[in-house]
């Protein structure tokens, strides 16, 4: 099912290299570092997911209706961002050590096309929508703009967790 990458392509040659680089090789070929930094990786996931998803929910009106959304955000925000490095660390080890056959494989590539849309997502919604949240931040159900975002955030993040757990069956 996964598409080979021609070898005879700059993309192929930078790939080949993350391949061999002494970290890649080590992760791919010992016994139990890829399943650790896996592991690792799918924890931070959950986080990331975890924490955007209760700010998702208050942007929806669904929870937290008596709080802030500004207060959701700073008690949440930070857990997201030290999981979303972490996530993002470790899944570049998971990267280098089969960048080649990755590559290859279309539930790799639709995750990272959700991973740019839910940050296109957050930085439309930091750039425009939350420019104006004075005005809503303590409404119970908040305007639409903020409600679509959040809503557009939740599927993002559904789907990277979903092709990403398709990427390991391929």
């Amino acid at each position: 099912m996964a598409q080979q990458v021609d070898d005879g392509t700059l993309l192929y040659s930078v790939l080949d290299w993350i391949e061999t680089l002494p970290v890649s090789e080590a992760i791919r070929t010992s016994v139990w570092l890829f399943p650790a930094i896996e592991s690792i990786h799918v924890l931070a996931i959950v986080f990331v997911v975890g924490s955007i998803a209760r700010v998702d929910l208050r942007l929806l009106g669904l929870i937290s209706r008596d709080r802030p959304i500004t207060q959701v955000s700073a008690e949440l925000l930070p857990w997201t961002w030290t999981s979303f490095a972490v996530a993002l660390i470790t899944g570049l080890a998971l990267f280098g050590a089969h960048a080649v056959r990755y590559t290859g494989i279309i539930f790799f590539d639709m995750k990272m096309v959700l991973l740019v849309l839910a940050g296109l997502n957050m930085f439309y919604f930091q750039l425009v929508t939350h420019r104006q949240v004075g005005q809503w931040d303590l409404h119970t159900v908040p305007p639409f703009s903020a409600r679509l975002a959040g809503a557009l955030s939740l599927i993002f993040w559904a789907g990277v967790i979903t092709t990403g757990r398709f990427i390991g069956f391929v």
